[in-house]
């Protein structure tokens, strides 16, 4: 059987003194178990270097080290080898960068590891030797245990400049906590570039301003820039394809359905959680939050003929009683009445309120 025509994939920019590896894919033919690279100047087409023939059944070829030299461009062919000694026809020429590794370094973390804000511009300086410019970055926010609690999104620089400076402003950084932060980027040619994760504390006497909506106003450019620090989560539900209600909300009246959040945030110490609905059942479980350590807090919708209330349930693994508190009573609900349920929890103490917000249309 004869070899097929390998078809070589395309590749990023990459640093010279490192090795790379070519990877290929072939559709049909004999067993491939060796291949042999060629690469040429991108303007001469003259090859650079004697091909790099490679023993394996591994669909790549390893370029060495220094093979190359940084700054040059080049193409790449492949030609695939079987066990009988025969070579397939060359495959199509791919283009492609040698640039030096970039640099990508945070420039104004204090030296204390200490914020002492409840927000703060994050500085970054990106750097390359043979001036490939920096496409897109993306900041991101993590806790100790590597939850992202916070991003940027990807922000693209529409710049040619190297040496560049970014930064980001992350705001609503909570008092005593900890962080790790770090800034990835692609660059023009394609090759990622990450700073080191750098972790940090923050320690201020009073919380300065927060919104969920911070305005910049960009004189230069005749607009403002608005950026929002909420952050949507993902949740999974059961059934996998809820029913919705006037496509803003779901249903969830049926036995055995939820929705499920469990991934993208973490409650470490104190918070306020904000929950509505409507035509709940009562006695049921309106939420139920669990951490790894089996401790709980459930809330639990009641209501008489008169009234309605949540009853919180707060359990933790290693005691054995129950803390148990009722929110304030209101009027029994309508049905179609949108009910606002308020948890919060301070220094482990926990505050749980109800609220009839009436029909909201």
């Amino acid at each position: 059987m004869a070899l097929t025509t390998p078809i070589l994939y395309p590749i990023a920019a990459f640093d010279a003194s490192q090795e790379q590896t070519f990877r290929f894919n072939v559709i049909g033919g004999d067993t491939v178990n060796g291949s042999i690279l060629t690469i040429r100047d991108n303007a001469t087409l003259q090859i650079v270097k004697e091909p790099h023939e490679e023993t394996t059944y591994k669909l790549q070829n390893t370029l060495p080290a220094n093979w190359l030299v940084n700054g040059g461009y080049y193409q790449a062919t492949i030609k695939t080898r079987n066990e009988a000694g025969q070579q397939s026809k060359e495959s199509e020429p791919i283009q492609f960068w040698c640039y030096t590794t970039p640099s990508i370094v945070f420039t104004n973390i204090p030296n204390t590891g200490v914020i002492v804000n409840s927000s703060y511009d994050f500085q970054v300086t990106y750097n390359q030797e043979q001036n490939e410019p920096l496409a897109q970055y993306t900041f991101n926010l993590y806790t100790p245990t590597g939850t992202l609690v916070g991003t940027s999104g990807v922000k693209y620089t529409n710049s040619t400049a190297v040496p560049l400076n970014i930064d980001y402003i992350f705001s609503g950084l909570e008092d005593g906590a900890l962080y790790n932060i770090e800034c990835v980027g692609v660059t023009s040619e394609g090759t990622q570039v990450a700073t080191v994760r750098r972790a940090f504390s923050v320690a201020y006497d009073a919380p300065t301003v927060y919104s969920n909506l911070q305005l910049t106003n960009n004189c230069t450019g005749g607009y403002i820039q608005i950026e929002s620090h909420v952050i949507g989560i993902s949740g999974t539900s059961n059934p996998e394809n809820p029913t919705y209600i006037d496509n803003k909300k779901i249903d969830m009246r049926g036995d055995g359905n939820y929705v499920r959040w469990d991934d993208g945030f973490e409650l470490t110490s104190n918070y306020t959680l904000g929950l509505w609905g409507e035509n709940l059942t009562p006695g049921a479980d309106t939420l139920i939050m669990l951490n790894n350590n089996g401790d709980s807090v459930n809330a639990v919708y009641m209501e008489n003929d008169t009234n309605a209330w949540f009853e919180l349930y707060v359990s933790s693994a290693s005691h054995s009683f129950k803390y148990q508190i009722i929110s304030n009573l209101i009027a029994k609900p309508d049905d179609t009445d949108e009910i606002f349920m308020t948890l919060r929890c301070v220094d482990n103490l926990y505050d749980i309120t109800i609220k009839n917000r009436g029909v909201i249309v």
